[in-house]
C-alpha cells in the first residue's frame, strides 16, 4: 500500500489495467500486472500486483501545521484518522474484487505496505483473516511515538506545530497517543499469525524509533 501526494498521481503504465474507481474510495487501484517469481524450492511462477495508490496522503502534514488553535489540531488529526480506516475498509474491498477474479488463488492473497502503508497493512492483516501472508517494510507501532520522532518532512510540521500551539514534544506526544489509539497496530496484537508476516526494518531508521519497531513484534 503506498500513498502519493496531491500533484504526484500517475496513470497506469503499460501492463496495467485500471480498476474502476469505485472499487477504492478516495483513490484508485492500479492492477493487474504480471510479474516473474525468483525461483523457489517449489517452482517459478508468477504473481498478480495490485498496487493501491491513494491520491492525498493519509496525514495531510502541511495542512495541519499551520493550524491556530487546539480544536483546530483535534479535528483535522481526527479525519486524518478516519482516511486510515476507510484506507483498510477499502483493502478488505480489494480483496473482495480480487477474490473474484478467475486468475487470482484466493488462498493466496498477501499484502505488502511500505512506511506508513506498512501501519496500515499490519491493522488490515490483523482484520482482514482472508489474507493470507503480509510484508512490512520500515513500519512500526505506536504511531504517537513515530510521529514525535520522525525526521524528513514530519520533523518540519511538527515544529511549526509545537511554535504555533506553544507545546513541547512530549505534550505533542501525550496528545497524539490517544486519537491514534483507534489505529495502533499494537491493539491488534495476537490477531494476525507471525509465520505469515515478513518485518523488514532499517538498522539506522531515522523515522520510526527502535521502541516502534519493537512494538510491531
Amino acid at each position: 500500500v503506498e500513498h502519493v501526494g496531491v500533484g504526484r498521481h500517475r496513470e497506469a503504465a503499460v501492463g496495467e489495467q485500471r480498476v474502476e474507481r469505485g472499487l477504492v474510495r478516495d483513490g484508485v487501484a492500479v492492477a493487474q500486472r504480471e510479474v516473474p517469481v525468483v525461483e523457489l524450492e517449489r517452482g517459478a511462477g508468477a504473481v498478480n500486483v495490485l498496487q493501491i495508490l491513494g491520491e492525498r496522503p493519509l496525514f495531510d502534514w502541511q495542512a495541519i501545521s499551520v493550524v491556530s488553535s487546539e480544536a483546530a489540531f483535534f479535528g483535522m488529526l481526527e479525519r486524518m484518522v478516519e482516511r486510515f480506516v476507510d484506507t483498510v475498509i477499502d483493502i478488505r474491498r480489494v480483496v473482495d474484487w480480487a477474490e473474484s477474479q478467475p486468475e487470482v488463488d484466493p488462498d493466496r492473497i498477501a499484502l505488502v505496505g511500505f512506511s506508513m502503508g506498512a501501519l496500515v497493512a499490519s491493522v488490515a492483516l490483523a482484520n482482514e483473516p482472508r489474507l493470507a501472508a503480509g510484508i512490512l517494510v520500515l513500519g512500526g507501532a505506536d504511531p504517537h511515538e513515530i510521529l514525535s520522532a520522525c525526521g524528513h518532512e514530519i520533523a518540519d510540521a511538527r515544529e511549526r506545530i509545537l511554535a504555533g500551539l506553544g507545546w513541547s514534544v512530549e505534550r505533542f506526544k501525550r496528545a497524539l497517543e490517544p486519537p491514534l489509539a483507534r489505529i495502533n497496530p499494537a491493539r491488534f496484537a495476537g490477531m494476525a499469525d507471525p509465520s505469515r508476516v515478513l518485518i523488514i526494518e532499517a538498522g539506522a531508521d531515522t523515522c520510526v524509533p527502535k521502541t516502534a519497531r519493537d512494538r510491531l513484534w
